[in-house]
């Protein structure tokens, strides 16, 4: 059981609340956010040999899969995981070789398009009765070409499309084929989809 760190947040300037993190939280935060820079990740890639490589791999994997793990920390594994695999094919080769990090990919863009629907759902009420309009709280469609999350998941899936052997994003292909046809991704989305899908069958 790690450690808890216990700093004080200002929450509405009212009233004062304790946010507890824990030091694998912290690390996860600091690495991500060195990830973001192409010139650390190459220097985290050098650094490391390949095994520390896929040991720092399954680890991150783990710490997605976990059930009690938040919804932050899967984030900023994911941020991480793209990072790595854009500056280096063999970390391309070992992700799209484990199931669960497709899987994973996919739970975001499911849980993208859900929240989308529930939004259009949500606005067409609105729109039909005046009443409802004026009590229910509408909330702002995400805005996934400015999410970074999003945007992950489609340059790992494309990555990984260019792999022809132990990839298992063939399994997934039936996802992508009703996804590529829906209408709660936008155009560039919808695009990307359509690219993945020509990649697998070269």
């Amino acid at each position: 059981m790690e450690d808890k760190i216990s700093i004080n947040s200002t929450t509405n300037n009212k009233k004062k609340e304790k946010i507890y993190i824990t030091p694998r939280q912290i690390s996860l935060q600091i690495l991500a956010k060195l990830c973001t820079n192409e010139f650390n990740v190459d220097f985290i890639i050098l650094d490391l040999s390949i095994k520390k490589l896929k040991l720092l791999c399954h680890t991150l994997l783990s710490l997605m899969n976990t059930i009690n793990q938040d919804d932050i920390d899967r984030e900023y594994c994911l941020i991480i995981i793209c990072s790595l695999c854009k500056r280096n094919r063999q970390l391309v080769e070992f992700f799209c070789s484990h199931i669960i990090c497709i899987e994973l990919i996919f739970n975001y863009l499911e849980l993208y398009e859900y929240n989308q629907q529930q939004y259009l759902i949500t606005t067409l009420t609105s729109c039909c009765n005046t009443t409802l309009s004026l009590t229910i709280p509408i909330n702002s469609p995400i805005n996934h070409s400015i999410d970074m999350m999003i945007d992950s998941c489609i340059q790992l899936l494309l990555l990984f499309a260019s792999i022809k052997e132990n990839n298992y994003l063939k399994l997934f292909e039936h996802k992508l084929l009703n996804m590529s046809s829906s209408i709660y991704f936008e155009q560039k989305i919808l695009k990307s989809f359509a690219d993945i899908l020509y990649m697998m069958k070269l």
